[in-house]
């Protein structure tokens, strides 16, 4: 997966989401970002009503240790990773990497 050079992981994310907010879609759909318990990250983007609402990626898995890994897939109008401890930001690059992916860039 290629990486995104030279940006702010969470800025790039609150760019995406105020695109997606238009008076409608934030009062149905929206993200989520959780701790596990083993211990980890959990993430969920609501893709419905976006440009990616169609798009499926198929499950990726890197392990690189027992505490250094992510996964994730887009299926079903969702993307849907978790990720170990210290791998949130790379998660949520990977969510960006998908959608400079689809839009061309």
């Amino acid at each position: 997966m290629k990486s995104l050079v030279n940006t702010d992981v969470i800025v790039q994310l609150e760019a995406w989401l105020s695109e997606q907010c238009d008076g409608d879609w934030e009062h149905t759909y929206g993200m989520t970002i959780e701790t596990t318990d083993n211990p980890g990250w959990y993430v969920q983007i609501d893709l419905d009503e976006t440009t990616l609402s169609d798009v499926v990626k198929p499950f990726h898995r890197s392990e690189r240790s027992e505490t250094n890994w992510i996964q994730f897939e887009i299926m079903e109008s969702k993307f849907i990773g978790s990720a170990g401890i210290g791998n949130l930001m790379e998660l949520l690059q990977c969510f960006l990497v998908c959608v400079t992916e689809e839009r061309g860039q």
